[in-house]
């Protein structure tokens, strides 16, 4: 049934920003599966962006992202569907909200039994029926890709990713060591496994690599003989048989991947720095910018030469602010080889005692919200001959 209330949650909103505990994690305090899909989504996403992740459920905001203008008495039959493979097992989704208001929605399915080809051909054809049209395929030895967006507009789109999956959760190899045979089982990490050792042209083991057939026991020394089940004798034989564990019918996933923007523009929120970031330890005039909160930072170090940048903030103006770099300049024993206008900004130009490091600096307002002065800093080792 279908919610009578049209609100979509914000993911701005506490709900959003923290994994739901009941739906995902269960009363365990081990990380799940979830907490860990759901850290990977938040890495590098603006601190605004939120996430979500579903166990073996779909968005519940999902009707009415794909609905946005349905009324709360609108049919089952008018609603717009996004249809998934008739066969496909429901693993769960993954929800991710950015600030400026569009959302990607992951949608994962495992079909059993079948090949990959097949799927494909019955995802394509249930996407390319009104009110959906597939707009472009592509496909390789790993995985083939639908894509195809709303016919009824364009601020839905959607790519179905097909690919092999495992039909097992490992695989035998045998192997002969010093003339008994032993048999290993293999975890399998892909449908196509490898196995992480330097081989003879016998198969002989010349030395094992970190990897899953060491852990299984595969020794230096070992011949490998057969791989799951099928006499092996060379290297060409062995790749083959890597290659049958993958062939045939097995599991099939079918990943939906949904972009869809925003239904309007959101109010631009304040800008609200970080007050814990802090610049690294070694970056120059450090301590000279203790009183400016860093926005944002970043540092290469190279035997070729270093470099350093910052942008920081605060809520001086811009001419008090550029008085006080100068005085820090002149305190930490920086000589100011240039200070002009640019424009209502102010750019400095410097370096340190001794010449090893040349730096710049510029202080105007801060364009995301000019409540603050901005400071760019940029130093880098100094270039041989002035």
């Amino acid at each position: 049934m279908r919610p009578s209330s049209r609100a979509v949650p914000a993911l701005l909103a506490g709900l959003f920003l923290v994994l739901l505990t009941a739906g995902c994690r269960g009363d365990s305090t081990e990380p799940t599966g979830a907490e860990l899909a759901e850290r990977w989504l938040r890495l590098g996403e603006d601190v605004g962006t939120g996430v979500i992740v579903y166990e073996r459920a779909l968005p519940p905001l999902l009707v009415d992202l794909l609905n946005p203008t349905a009324s709360d008495d609108a049919s089952e039959d008018d609603l717009i569907r996004l249809p998934v493979h008739p066969a496909g097992e429901l693993l769960g989704s993954y929800v991710l909200r950015r600030a400026n208001g569009s959302y990607l929605l992951w949608l994962f399915y495992d079909v059993a039994n079948a090949e990959v080809g097949g799927v494909t051909s019955d995802v394509s054809g249930q996407l390319d029926e009104s009110p959906w049209q597939v707009v472009g395929q592509q496909g390789n030895r790993a995985y083939t890709v639908v894509q195809f967006q709303s016919t009824r507009g364009d601020d839905v789109s959607g790519t179905a990713i097909v690919e092999p999956g495992t039909s097992t959760s490992g695989f035998e190899v045998v192997v002969d060591r010093d003339g008994s045979e032993v048999r290993l089982e293999v975890e399998r990490a892909a449908s196509v496994p490898v196995l992480e050792a330097d081989l003879q042209d016998d198969l002989t083991v010349r030395s094992t690599q970190a990897g899953l057939a060491r852990a299984a026991g595969l020794q230096a020394d070992d011949r490998v003989v057969s791989v799951g089940g099928t006499p092996v004798t060379n290297r060409q034989e062995l790749d083959r048989a890597l290659a049958a564990l993958g062939e045939g019918p097995g599991p099939v996933g079918v990943t939906y991947l949904l972009q869809i923007a925003p239904a309007r523009t959101p109010e631009a929120a304040s800008y609200v720095p970080r007050e814990d970031l802090s610049l690294p330890e070694g970056f120059p005039l450090r301590d000279a910018l203790t009183s400016l909160t860093v926005d944002q930072y970043q540092t290469f170090l190279n035997p070729t030469g270093d470099f350093y940048g910052a942008s920081l903030l605060t809520e001086e103006t811009t001419s008090v602010v550029s008085a006080r770099m100068r005085d820090a300049l002149a305190a930490d024993n920086w000589e100011i080889v240039s200070d002009q206008p640019l424009g209502f900004a102010t750019a400095l130009e410097f370096v340190n005692d001794g010449g090893t490091l040349q730096g710049s600096m510029q202080i105007d307002l801060f364009s995301e919200d000019e409540s603050f002065a901005q400071v760019v800093v940029q130093i880098q080792t100094a270039q041989s001959g002035g």
